[in-house]
């Protein structure tokens, strides 16, 4: 189960710290120092709900992988690769576009390559925790196996 100490920090760290004069005086802009600001002054302040709510619904996933990994690792592992950002980031470009479908098509063909990416950083993840490398070195030949991945793709792409 989720200590009460960590979701109580949380919620601290995302909706009150900005708040707190360190966050906004080192800024180089004053934007909208706090979601709960955001939310009632809307565009007015410089964040909109398509900067709000990419946050919020991957804090409250991370939250609920953390409290259902217990009792079920598989449940677990299914919720935290649910494609939450694909659609986030596509409802990003298809506003900015004013609905054009085509370019927000064109925008998601392009995540093909990221997938291929991120299957790459996965199966070499999940090889080098099984031969029981560290952790931190399992994550970082994931990145490395990611990035070799998305410079080959682009190679090819350029070649073409």
């Amino acid at each position: 189960m989720v200590p009460p100490a960590f979701v109580r920090f949380l919620f601290f760290f995302f909706f009150f710290f900005p708040v707190f004069p360190p966050f906004w005086f080192f800024s180089s802009r004053f934007v909208s120092p706090s979601p709960l600001r955001a939310i009632a002054g809307g565009a007015a302040t410089g964040v909109t709900a398509q900067k709000v709510v990419p946050v919020v619904i991957s804090v409250v996933v991370i939250i609920l992988v953390a409290v259902i990994q217990e009792r079920s690792r598989a449940a677990a592992a299914i919720l935290s690769v649910m494609p939450l950002a694909i659609p986030l980031a596509a409802w990003i470009v298809f506003s900015a576009t004013g609905g054009d479908h085509g370019q927000t098509a064109e925008f998601v063909k392009s995540m093909l390559v990221g997938l291929l990416a991120t299957m790459a950083f996965v199966a070499a993840c999940w090889l080098a925790l099984r031969a029981r490398w560290a952790f931190p070195a399992a994550i970082a030949v994931g990145f490395a196996v990611w990035g070799a991945v998305v410079g080959l793709i682009a190679l090819v792409a350029r070649l073409r």
